[in-house]
């Protein structure tokens, strides 16, 4: 693939990811060359990744939060990694949409200003082990009146003009139905978690493909 190639491609999918307005943001503050700028973005969408591969989450959690960077404001950033998780086999790029619906809803949700918490652990769930994500935020909370819908796709607690309703939607289906994990919220005013689990030993793609839905 060549440089102006890869970098239409990378445009293509932050478009999508992003939305139009962000994604000019994005470019716009850059200072890197052209050659520069696709590295990066690259290494976040992994547009010409075609086979699953061995990934370390921190990393595609580092790369999101380095495009959505310009949205942080005066927002502090928490992390508590375990660096040692053993990676997972996954399209990278999948991966990095969780990510980034999850992250940008929390940044929404805080306006700005407050503290965006990323937590990075091991766990035993239904006798098998799994990898959790944890993002929180501290912003206004999800009512429990919504909380039962906010998986529903097209249901947006933004406003209108301001979400499409289908990250979370996006969210769900890659984490429960492409790579058989689960993801919970808890939320509150305050205090916002959302936490996704994935299987250490997440089976190959043509295993989960062979299996009947």
């Amino acid at each position: 693939m060549s440089v102006v190639q890869a970098l239409s491609a990378t445009v293509a999918w932050l478009g999508q990811s992003l939305g139009a307005s962000e994604l000019l943001h994005v470019l716009d503050q850059s200072t890197q060359s052209i050659s520069g700028l696709v590295s990066a973005v690259r290494a976040y969408s992994r547009v010409d990744e075609t086979a699953e591969a061995e990934v370390d989450v921190h990393e595609g959690i580092e790369n999101t939060l380095t495009i959505l960077r310009h949205r942080l404001g005066d927002v502090t950033l928490a992390r508590d990694y375990d660096r040692s998780l053993p990676p997972i086999r996954v399209l990278a790029n999948e991966l990095n949409q969780v990510w980034t619906n999850l992250l940008d809803n929390a940044i929404d949700a805080m306006s700005g200003q407050g503290r965006l918490g990323i937590r990075t652990s091991r766990d035993s769930r239904d006798g098998a082990d799994h990898l959790v994500v944890e993002i929180s935020d501290d912003g206004a909370g999800v009512s429990q009146e919504h909380l039962t819908r906010v998986w529903e796709p097209f249901f947006s607690t933004k406003g209108e003009g301001k979400g499409t309703g289908l990250g979370l939607d996006i969210v769900r289906r890659i984490v429960m139905e492409r790579y058989q994990g689960d993801v919970e919220v808890d939320s509150q005013a305050g205090d916002t978690k959302f936490r996704v689990f994935l299987p250490v030993a997440i089976p190959r793609e043509e295993e989960r493909a062979a299996v009947p839905s």
